[in-house]
Order: structure tokens, then C-alpha cells, then sequence
């Protein structure tokens, strides 16, 4: 039996109202409710009507993006990378916040089912890749990294390799006192696991007093500068994250009068002005490309090579 609006309310013990704002993506519902709505609608194969009527192509011609944050640089050259694309092709982006929220990133995923999006476009998830692979056969999902064996196109950059060159060079130069700053936990984050990875290769164990992790961005630069600085045995060395990372600790250890080399990572324009070394990660490239996979609807896989720029 096919449900509608009253009886995903009834199921899930909530108003007719309450379910429209959490299908129509409204503020002002609480988390228990919208996720026993998701729950409801994910059980059931809901499909709202007016979200389900294809054109007369089959498509709608337009792609999601599911990215945790907008205002972070490092996710703009990607976006960047998909607009110009689909501006050629002549497609609509609909940009898809998830803060690394579990039932929202979810919520994006069913609508490939009601035919809401052609394709959505993954820059960074919380879903293991094996969850993700099942909503593939509701439509092409292509993610920002490597998806392994799983049967999930992905477009991405071999970032171990600059990693080991970057960590190689270092210890060949005699600095063993490297400090990392990472976004998420290795446990999480592909990135950070090969961080990890080409660090304890070259140098072994990490020294956690030189780790600062859930730094994202400019202000969480700060707080890891200050943090570096204030040790009693300062870090030779910080390779952070994200270029916007790196210029903020540059800056702290600048205002403190203290010469510690910092690397970051994406070659955007910042770097480039402040002198700082840097791993070009083709972000815009990938978007690019990710578009392209989207588009196809086959599965595929592109690696492409990152690059170590010293300054």
C-alpha cells in the first residue's frame, strides 16, 4: 500500500505539519522527531508526489551536493569545480549541508528514490562507504576520494604519495619534531588515516602532545598555534590540514617571534601570498570530474597526482 503525508504523521507519532517541514528541509524541528520522520519515510520507500514526477526526459537536471560545511575554502574549489561544469552542461546544483549529520546525510540519500536529484555528488561523509553503496541502485552517487572496492564511482587524489614526500624530506633534513593538526579522527577521515600512515612510516609513533585534532579552518588554526607555541619543546615543523589552517598558525608563531616552517595543504591563493609550502590536492579538478561521473551514470574510478610544492 502506498502511504501518504497522514499516514507517515500517524506512523511516526507526529503532525501532519511537523512531517511537511522535515521533507521540505525546514528549521524548527527537533532531532527525535525528524529522525523518527526519517525513520518512517526510509521503512516505507516514501516518495512525496510532487517530488516524484519525472520530466518527460526521465531527468531533472538537477545534481545534489552533499558538503558538511559552505564556509570552509578547502569544500569551495570543489563546489567551484562542479558549478562551472554544470553551468556548461546546463544543470542545477543544489548545494546539501550535512555537518556531518548522520540522519540528514541519510535524508539526501533517499531523495535519489523519490527523484529529487539525477545524481548526488559526495565531498566528505559520515556514512561508511558500504551504507552508501545501497543507495546506488536508486541512483549515481560519486564521492570525493577513494571508495575502495565498494561499487561507489570516486574521483580523487593520491595523497600518500606527497605525504611520504613531504615526510621523507623532512627527516632527511635531520627535523624529527613534526606536529600534525587534522579535521576528524583517522578513525573517520581517509585523509587522516594516510596522514597517520606516511608519518609513523617515516617517523614511528607520534608524539601526542604535537597532534591537534577538529581544526578546520582559520579560528581552529589559532587555537593550534597558541597550542604549539605555549609547549615546552616548540615543533620544528607543522603540516596541517588545509592552507587556511597553516596560514593561521603561520601568523601565531610570526606574532610570537618564533621560526617554525609550516606546510599546508590545497595551493590556494593564501599559501601562495604568505610563502608557505603547500600539497596541491586538484580540488577544482576533482569537482570537475566528479560532475562528469554524476552525468555518465557509470561506475568509474579516476586517481589523479598531488603535488608537493615547496616555498
Amino acid at each position: 500500500m502506498k502511504l501518504n503525508i497522514k499516514d507517515i504523521a500517524k506512523l511516526s507519532g507526529c503532525s501532519v505539519s511537523t512531517v511537511s517541514r522535515v521533507l521540505n528541509q525546514h528549521p524548527y524541528v527537533s532531532e527525535e522527531k525528524k529522525e523518527r520522520i526519517l525513520k518512517v519515510i526510509a521503512e516505507h520507500d516514501y516518495a512525496p508526489n510532487s517530488q516524484a514526477r519525472d520530466l518527460q526526459s526521465g531527468e531533472s537536471k538537477t545534481i545534489g551536493v552533499i558538503v558538511p560545511a559552505i564556509s570552509l575554502i578547502y569544500f569551495d574549489q570543489i563546489i567551484n569545480g562542479i558549478l562551472e561544469n554544470a553551468f556548461e552542461k546546463g544543470y542545477m546544483v543544489t548545494l546539501l549541508p550535512s555537518n556531518y549529520d548522520k540522519a540528514k546525510e541519510k535524508y539526501y540519500f533517499t531523495q535519489l528514490k523519490n527523484k529529487r536529484f539525477d545524481g548526488i555528488i559526495v565531498t566528505s561523509r559520515v556514512h561508511e562507504m558500504a551504507e552508501i553503496e545501497k543507495f546506488t541502485k536508486y541512483g549515481t552517487i560519486v564521492c570525493c576520494e577513494d571508495t575502495g572496492d565498494y561499487l561507489v564511482s570516486g574521483v580523487y587524489v593520491d595523497r600518500l604519495a606527497a605525504y611520504n614526500q613531504v615526510f621523507a624530506e623532512l627527516k632527511a633534513q635531520g627535523k624529527n619534531k613534526i606536529a600534525l593538526t587534522l579535521g576528524r579522527s583517522q578513525l573517520i577521515s581517509n585523509s587522516a588515516r594516510l596522514t597517520f600512515e606516511a608519518y609513523q612510516k617515516n617517523f614511528g609513533p607520534l608524539n601526542p602532545d604535537y597532534l591537534v585534532d577538529n581544526c578546520y579552518d582559520g579560528p581552529g588554526g589559532i587555537i593550534a598555534g597558541d597550542y604549539f607555541s605555549q609547549l615546552k619543546d616548540v615543533p620544528e615543523v607543522v603540516f596541517t590540514n588545509n592552507d587556511e589552517t597553516a596560514v593561521a598558525i603561520f601568523q601565531v608563531f610570526q606574532r610570537k617571534g618564533l621560526t617554525v616552517q609550516v606546510i599546508g595543504q590545497s595551493n590556494m591563493y593564501v599559501s601562495e601570498a604568505m610563502g608557505i609550502s603547500t600539497i596541491d590536492l586538484q580540488l577544482s579538478e576533482i569537482g570537475r570530474l566528479a560532475f562528469d561521473l554524476v552525468c555518465t551514470k557509470e561506475y568509474q574510478k579516476i586517481c589523479l597526482k598531488s603535488e608537493y610544492i615547496k616555498r
